[in-house]
């Protein structure tokens, strides 16, 4: 079972508490408002003070109905891979390409099928007579 940090806690007289207040290293006890199971404060220099559910001494019936619990959600379901497809930047496309290395022009994506490069591949659509790139 988890629980939401708590700012607010009750007494054992009924009174109510902000984390904020308290000095560190107190010893009173501390109870939730809600279930009326024991809290314990918790001081950190990231998140300050606030109380948490003493879970080694939680009553599980109470518990089970506390507004401060975190319900489990139900597992996250990940889209189809064509839901995070990006538009702009298209499928791979079958298209002739030119390896430099190789120094031959092929059909197909940009890896080359000869020496399997793809840093040294071009679009032909890309490249103009003379063999340099269009700018």
């Amino acid at each position: 079972m988890q629980f939401k940090k708590l700012r607010e806690a009750c007494t054992l007289h009924g009174e109510r508490v902000r984390a904020d207040t308290l000095l560190p290293g107190n010893t009173d006890h501390y109870y939730c408002g809600d279930c009326h199971n024991r809290l314990v404060l918790r001081v950190t220099h990231t998140e300050g003070r606030y109380f948490e559910h003493d879970l080694e001494q939680v009553n599980i019936e109470t518990a089970q109905d506390c507004c401060h619990r975190l319900t489990e959600r139900e597992p996250h379901t990940f889209p189809n891979i064509e839901w995070q497809f990006v538009p702009a930047l298209g499928y791979p496309a079958s298209q002739p390409y030119f390896c430099v290395l190789c120094d031959k022009e092929y059909e197909g994506l940009k890896t080359c099928p000869d020496c399997k490069s793809y840093i040294y591949t071009t679009e032909v659509s890309l490249r103009d007579c003379s063999g340099g790139l269009l700018k």
